[in-house]
């Protein structure tokens, strides 16, 4: 039963990866979400001393380097895009019901497109991390401003951040299952990334317990934003667990959705 499950799925994941490299919109916005990721780090670390009102040569070594990672957040929301579109395309199009026909066993078909979308997220990752550095890089250059040294701070930071694009792709997958509309769960995801500055409206006390539980302060603590100290930092052993919760039980509640849903 085993090799039937493991035949089962890797047959579904060749599907989805198959519509994935047809879609041709979808690949448009990897790319988009590559030239976001260098042009907006270039762009931030530029404008430093607009948003920051103090120079580049000012900022602390940490400091430059979390400014030239932040076009990573911009190949994240696009990615978030992409994602959805990925899942809600099939519902619009009533595609879902061929593609539920064709695979029975219907946690396959969520998992087939966690796979897939999951797997290319963590491409995409890495390259724009990579081009968003890159880009900080040539515009500290540029600016006349030292460069950070790449110490081990500096390899937490690059490494911690690949996390982010991978998992709200997967948050971003299981709440277009769960909501199957794309514009509900982009809106559902972004409140996920809002949650650590609304929980500040809490008393203090309960807005430091919170933010142990948000994905947002979890990623920051495992790529060293968070320091100890303050209010996002935890111990990075839970932090992993926080960011494994806020992907897996999501999926699962996909799973039981679509089983139950009605096609």
């Amino acid at each position: 039963m085993t090799g039937v499950h493991r035949a089962g799925l890797s047959s579904a994941a060749a599907g989805e990866f198959a519509k994935a490299r047809s879609w041709r919109t979808g690949r448009a916005l990897l790319v988009v979400a590559l030239l976001g990721a260098a042009l907006g780090s270039a762009m931030f670390v530029a404008t430093v001393p607009l948003t920051m009102s103090q120079s580049l040569a000012a900022l602390q070594e940490r400091q430059r380097v979390e400014v030239s990672l932040m076009g990573v957040d911009v190949a994240n929301i696009v990615c978030l895009v992409a994602a959805i579109l990925f899942v809600s395309n099939e519902n619009s199009s009533n595609l879902v019901e061929v593609t539920a026909r064709l695979t029975p066993v219907r946690h396959r078909v969520v998992l087939a497109k966690l796979i897939v979308a999951g797997g290319l997220s963590c491409v995409i990752s890495v390259l724009a991390t990579l081009l968003a550095y890159g880009a900080g890089m040539v515009t500290l250059t540029a600016a006349g401003a030292p460069l950070p040294a790449f110490d081990s701070g500096t390899l937490q930071a690059l490494l911690g951040t690949m996390l982010m694009i991978p998992a709200h792709t997967v948050l971003a997958v299981a709440m277009a299952y769960l909501t199957r509309s794309g514009l509900v769960a982009f809106l559902g995801v972004f409140a996920v990334m809002c949650l650590p500055t609304l929980s500040s409206i809490l008393p203090s006390a309960l807005d430091r317990a919170a933010q142990w539980l948000l994905l947002t302060p979890a990623l920051h603590t495992i790529s060293g934003i968070a320091t100890p100290g303050g209010k996002e930092f935890t111990h990075p052993v839970a932090a992993a667990g926080v960011v494994l919760g806020w992907m897996v039980v999501p999926v699962l509640l996909a799973i039981s959705t679509f089983r139950s849903r009605d096609l």
